[in-house]
């Protein structure tokens, strides 16, 4: 992957986190990893219904842009490797994602695992809750994320942000809606029987500009992720820039 200082300078935005200074550039607002962990959250549809879940995040290529990783996971209950990456710089992970688009509600477990090696160190996971019987689910660690619209029942709604799902003409329904401590981790979900969600990964360019924070790995970084459900498409992603 290239080396992004020219593309943006001491990188500004606010933030709790720690500074980290590279040559003449500063990037701004690294969490450690278990506050990064901390604020994961599953998103799905509830069962009963047939709305699609649309998004950036099911191209593993590099037409989704330069700071993209990503791969296709054709098996379930097995680890796929996201990315692999030694820098001596180090570099910056803004986003880990899990995700599949099946409308359907066969899948009885639709659980998400991930899997970080952080510089050198012992790997650490961090499962998702398990929504049981649903449709299309988003699993992310990190806030560079959004939800841009929402549309059922022949409405539609713009989303800026993660603040609620819309549904229609309804009442909205908060992200961060509930709280399972067997995986300490956040998760909501849309009940609107047809509804649609277009839910899309915030690059990580762009993710620095705004200061979002950011988990930085001063050597390495390896990205694994892992999908209960079996016989639906899924796809492992990060977004990540190497200092």
């Amino acid at each position: 992957m290239s080396d992004f200082s020219d593309f943006f300078p001491a990188a500004g935005g606010g933030g709790i986190g720690k500074t980290v200074t590279v040559g003449d550039y500063s990037y701004g607002n690294s969490w450690p990893l278990a506050t990064i962990a901390s604020n994961r959250v599953m998103l799905y549809g509830t069962g009963g219904g047939s709305g699609r879940l649309e998004s950036n995040l099911t191209s593993t290529t590099a037409s989704t842009g330069p700071t993209r990783y990503g791969i296709s996971m054709p098996s379930s209950a097995t680890y796929y490797t996201v990315a692999d990456i030694t820098s001596s710089n180090g570099g910056a992970c803004y986003g880990i994602y899990g995700i599949n688009t099946d409308t359907g509600n066969a899948a009885t477990n639709r659980q998400w695992t991930f899997k970080i090696t952080l510089d050198g160190a012992t790997a650490v996971e961090y499962a998702f809750v398990d929504p049981g019987t649903s449709r299309a689910g988003f699993a992310v660690m990190g806030k560079a994320w959004e939800n841009v619209s929402t549309w059922g029942s022949g409405y539609g709604q713009a989303i800026s942000g993660q603040i609620a799902f819309l549904k229609g003409d309804e009442s909205a329904l908060p992200v961060y809606r509930d709280y399972d401590a067997t995986t300490s981790s956040h998760y909501g979900y849309w009940d609107e029987g047809n509804m649609d969600q277009s839910i899309n990964a915030i690059d990580a360019i762009t993710a620095s500009q705004r200061g979002l924070p950011f988990l930085h790995f001063t050597s390495s970084l390896k990205i694994e992720t892992k999908s209960a459900s079996l016989n639906i498409p899924c796809w492992g992603s990060a977004e990540i820039i190497t200092f």
